[in-house]
């Protein structure tokens, strides 16, 4: 009984995922996290999405240079969100809510692959 307590508890503690104080070259989060609380963190240059979840929570939030800054399935509340120059988009979520907050530069351009499927382009 204790084990499954413990596994049930470590299942729990990666569908969540804090960060403070840091700085990444690179993706932080993975899609199978549900909920973030960020304060004061940096991405930047990362080949993928920035932030990848279901929700996310904080403040003092820095995304750039990423395929998109944040993505998620949920809600997005935060203070002081500085997403630029990502190279699709800033910030995709079913709700967001920012405050004092700057999503600028980020790019957004679908370009015909030379791939088909079936006769139908891939875009």
């Amino acid at each position: 009984m204790v084990e499954e307590e413990r596994a049930h508890d470590r299942r729990a503690s990666e569908r969540r995922r804090r960060v403070t104080n840091q700085a990444h070259h690179g993706a932080i989060v993975g899609p199978g996290t549900r909920n973030i609380l960020a304060n004061h963190l940096t991405v930047m240059t990362a080949q993928h999405d920035c932030i990848l979840g279901n929700r996310l929570r904080g403040s003092d939030v820095t995304v750039s240079g990423c395929e998109a800054g944040i993505t998620l399935s949920g809600t997005a509340r935060v203070t002081r969100l500085d997403a630029r120059d990502n190279v699709t988009v800033g910030i995709p979520a079913k709700s967001v809510r920012l405050g004092d907050s700057v999503v600028t530069g980020n790019t957004f351009s679908v370009r015909r692959s030379t791939c088909s499927r079936d006769g139908v382009p891939c875009w």
